[in-house]
């Protein structure tokens, strides 16, 4: 059986690299994205917002969905439009017999200190059917583009950053892109699978590492603060700020993050 590949975020970090693994495919890719983007030879773009319907194509195909898109700006915890999104896919293909949908969530899901972010992955987890859809749950991935920028722009010393020593376990996105597509196509992984980079380091030493900078910890009861000045502003990108500030302070240690159903894969 042929598969016919759907990405939906198809403009993000992870779906312009995921993109580059499937050009060299013999798979019919679709790419979904807001706004227009140059395609590959074996892609055709699709218009696509957060909530629309996705058409399957008629024949006798595997339909396999990407799902990579997210509002990071949604501040809902139910009836949002993330979740709306996943319902609205999932809806879509209902009547396809072969199909997988792959979502990307977060590695810390089921922390019970949970920021909105957090909230809005862990329900949409719960729309998915674990015997045939696959959930991946990525630690830290790191690349040239978006957040990286922003620390490639700060100060080489006296950076603060809030207290916590919990470990990460970072990856490089074009590795994390090529493991994901062998599991999938390659060995039809489903269920739920925690991505890990190999060394298991803390925040702080990571950005020495990488960025070259030094930082300090100062106390998370400022920082609380901050957060909720953040929000308070109404102001997207605060708020996008104030959310990913609060998932450091509530992150735990990756050797820590430990479920039943959830199996670990180091890149």
């Amino acid at each position: 059986m042929d598969r016919v590949i759907y990405i939906t975020g198809a403009s993000s970090d992870i779906g312009k690299n995921l993109r580059k693994k499937l050009s060299n495919s013999r798979y019919k890719v679709y790419v979904l994205s807001r706004n227009k983007i140059k395609t590959f030879s074996n892609e055709s773009y699709i218009k696509y917002d957060l909530g629309d319907r996705i058409c399957p194509i008629i024949g006798n195909y595997e339909h396999i969905i990407f799902h990579l898109a997210h509002d990071y700006y949604d501040r809902k915890f139910e009836k949002n439009t993330n979740v709306y999104g996943l319902q609205k896919i999932i809806h879509s293909f209902k009547n396809v017999s072969s199909k997988k949908i792959v979502f990307i969530s977060t590695a810390d899901c089921s922390n019970p200190k949970s920021t909105i972010y957090t909230s809005q992955k862990r329900i949409s987890e719960s729309l998915l059917d674990l015997k045939k859809d696959l959930i991946v749950r990525p630690s830290l991935i790191f690349s040239d583009n978006n957040i990286n920028k922003l620390f490639k722009n700060l100060p080489k010393f006296g950076v603060p950053i809030p207290i916590n020593r919990s470990r990460i376990a970072p990856m490089n996105i074009e590795n994390f892109c090529e493991e994901l597509y062998n599991l999938v196509l390659n060995e039809s992984a489903v269920g739920i699978i925690l991505f890990l980079g190999q060394e298991n380091i803390s925040l702080k030493d990571f950005i020495y590492k990488k960025y070259k900078i030094k930082t300090f910890n100062s106390y998370n009861s400022l920082w609380i603060v901050l957060i909720y000045l953040f929000k308070f502003t109404r102001i997207p990108i605060l708020f996008f700020l104030s959310e990913r500030i609060l998932g450091f302070i509530y992150l735990r240690d990756v050797e820590n993050i430990k479920e039943d159903e959830v199996s670990k894969r180091y890149i």
